[in-house]
């Protein structure tokens, strides 16, 4: 996805961008977390984002024109990050 991301950038007028969020606490993340420890289901670091960062990450890349081709990184427990 990051290649493919960088590669179009914008294609016809339309902004080819990515939010690559680390473990998002869905419903289903929330469900497993009963049962298993989060180091078991998450990738390390062992970390759980809410549902409103990466909606926040989503509507950064939509409100700002100026991003095409970009990749936003969102991993718990650090600065949002372009690659």
């Amino acid at each position: 996805m990051i290649g493919l991301t960088t590669a179009l950038g914008t294609v016809d007028g339309v902004r080819i961008n990515c939010v690559s969020p680390h473990t998002v606490a869905t419903e289903a993340v929330l469900r497993a977390l009963e049962t298993h420890r989060l180091e078991d289901i998450a990738p390390p670091p062992p970390t759980v984002l809410q549902v409103d960062q990466v909606v926040g990450g989503v509507r950064r890349m939509v409100e700002d024109d100026s991003l095409s081709g970009r990749v936003l990184v969102l991993s718990g427990g650090e600065e949002p990050r372009f690659l």
